[in-house]
C-alpha cells in the first residue's frame, strides 16, 4: 500500500496494521569504500611577508570511508574546487580543496589561515578512474566537466587567408 492510502486510512480512523505496509524498495544509495586522506596547510600573514614557507599537516591519514562520511568531510573541511576543472576517463591524480580558510579563532585572533585538501587513493580498493573522480566531484558538489576529447580528423589544420 503506498504511503498516501496509508495516510488517508489512518486519518479516517481505520486501523492500519504493520502487514499493510509494503516492505520499502532496495535501497540505492552508495555503498562505495574511499581511501581518503585529508592535509591543512597553515600560514600566517607574518609569513607570507617574510616569504616563508607554509605549515602542513595529515589531518586524515589514508581512511577508509563510506559516501555520507565522505560529504559530511567535504562539509567540515570547506572543500569546494578541484585541481582540475576537466577530467579525462583515465584520469591519473586529481584532489580536491577549500578556497577559503577556515574561519576560527587562530583566523580572527593570529591571522592564521589554514587551507584543506582532499586526496581520494582508492575507491572500493582500486585506483580512482576518471569517472570515480567524478562521483567524488558530484558527492561533495564540486564542478568538474568531462574533458572534450577530439579525433585527430576532427582538428583542423590551420590554413592561410593568402598566398604567400
Amino acid at each position: 500500500m503506498d504511503p498516501k492510502a496509508i495516510a488517508r486510512r489512518w486519518a479516517a480512523g481505520e486501523d492500519v496494521s504493520p502487514r499493510d505496509i509494503s516492505p520499502q524498495e532496495p535501497s540505492t544509495e552508495n555503498t562505495h569504500q574511499y581511501l581518503v586522506s585529508i592535509y591543512s596547510e597553515t600560514r600566517s600573514v607574518a609569513e607570507d611577508v617574510e616569504d616563508e614557507t607554509t605549515r602542513t599537516e595529515v589531518e586524515i591519514d589514508q581512511e577508509t570511508i563510506d559516501a555520507d562520511t565522505l560529504i559530511r568531510y567535504a562539509q567540515d573541511y570547506g572543500i569546494s574546487e578541484a585541481s582540475s576543472s576537466h577530467i579525462t576517463p583515465n584520469q591519473h591524480s586529481l584532489w580536491f580543496y577549500s578556497v577559503t580558510p577556515q574561519q576560527d579563532r587562530a583566523y580572527f585572533e593570529q591571522g592564521i589561515e589554514t587551507y584543506y585538501s582532499l586526496h581520494v587513493h582508492a575507491v572500493d580498493d582500486k585506483k580512482p578512474s576518471g569517472p570515480d573522480y567524478q562521483h567524488v566531484a558530484d558527492l561533495i558538489n564540486v564542478r568538474v566537466s568531462p574533458a572534450v576529447s577530439l579525433e585527430p580528423s576532427e582538428i583542423a589544420s590551420p590554413q592561410p587567408d593568402h598566398e604567400f
